[in-house]
């Protein structure tokens, strides 16, 4: 990170390069089917957060086996997924390994073709009013990587639509850890509680697919009633504010995580007054930050050194709360 003042020029911003030895990784897929024809290629991609995307491709020959060549040192993963074949086309498989490329080639790495798993549960509105029987149609139930970055392009997202009853099975997912949403394809005035599976957080939380093992029983639940915080944010001589940040977080730092849906903020306006929609009951932490590194609140330790200049906050379900924020002037 090289930070730019206005009106400056930074130099002697210098890269420094290490001769490294290329590596070979070699391995074989298991449970390939007779005409592995309906693979895909084996991709190998980078681990590394500061990558993106696949390096490389490499087709299984007929026995499962595999090599890629010139790979320099680093953590990967090797993605592999298609069919099981012309005997059942319509089932998908997958594997995938992880290696490290240190100053030595890399053997036997074993991709275990798996069946995909499926997600299967059911959307339950819970509101002041009753939904009209259409609106069913219009949700779409969504499954993410936990956490984004490079491998996650490879892991989703699943989508599915809900039956007249509600049920949705989200199918042709690969193990890995998720997140579960639901969302319409235009206002409805409707939006996402709560997702649980045996009584367990799924929606702010990672919903973990294991190989060879389908999750069922997943609760999406929709209301129409969500609480609202509004108010102003000044300095100490009562002038607006608006180059703060206003940043809510949940207490509970079971919920401080890449994309927590319980982190929101926003800016005020040039008169200070601010709203914060689409907040779920429960406790909170309210902090004004100025010039904050955009995502930084989605870090557990950059939100514990907020706890001294924090203030609590507690919203109950569907409560419209007001709040009048002061800042130390020229902080």
């Amino acid at each position: 990170m090289v930070r730019v003042a206005p009106n400056e020029e930074r130099i002697g911003v210098d890269f420094q390069l290490a001769l490294a030895r290329l590596a070979r990784i070699e391995g074989v897929a298991g449970g390939m089917p007779r005409l592995n024809t309906s693979m895909d290629p084996i991709l190998l991609i980078s681990a590394d957060e500061k990558e993106a995307g696949a390096l490389e491709g490499a087709r299984p020959n007929l026995e499962g086996r595999f090599r890629f060549t010139n790979v320099p040192p680093g953590r990967y993963r090797l993605v592999l997924r298609g069919t099981a074949g012309e005997l059942l086309p319509n089932l998908e498989v997958g594997a995938s390994a992880d290696v490290v490329v240190a100053d030595e080639d890399v053997s036997n790495v074993v991709l275990d073709l798996q069946p995909a798993a499926t997600v299967e549960g059911k959307v339950v509105f819970s509101g002041t009013s009753r939904p009209p029987p259409s609106i069913v149609a219009r949700v779409q139930v969504r499954l993410d990587p936990a956490v984004p970055g490079p491998l996650s392009m490879y892991q989703g997202p699943v989508t599915a639509t809900p039956d007249p009853t509600g049920r949705f099975a989200l199918a042709k997912v690969f193990p890995g850890d998720y997140r579960i949403s639901a969302s319409f394809r235009e206002e409805t005035g409707w939006f996402v509680d709560s997702a649980t599976l045996a009584g367990r957080d799924v929606l702010d939380q990672s919903l973990e697919v294991r190989a060879n093992q389908s999750v069922t029983g997943v609760v999406v639940t929709l209301t129409d009633q969500r609480a609202e915080l509004s108010g102003t944010i000044v300095t100490e001589k009562g002038e607006p504010a608006p180059e703060y940040l206003i940043l809510i977080y949940p207490a509970d730092q079971r919920y401080w995580g890449a994309l927590s849906r319980r982190i929101l903020g926003t800016r005020s306006g040039y008169d200070g007054g601010f709203v914060i929609h689409g907040l779920r009951a429960g406790h909170y932490r309210v902090a004004t930050l100025l010039d904050p590194e955009i995502g930084a609140w989605f870090d557990a330790e950059f939100l514990r050194q907020l706890e001294s200049s924090s203030s609590p906050l507690s919203i109950a379900h569907g409560e419209k709360k007001r709040l009048d924020l002061r800042v130390p002037h020229g902080r």
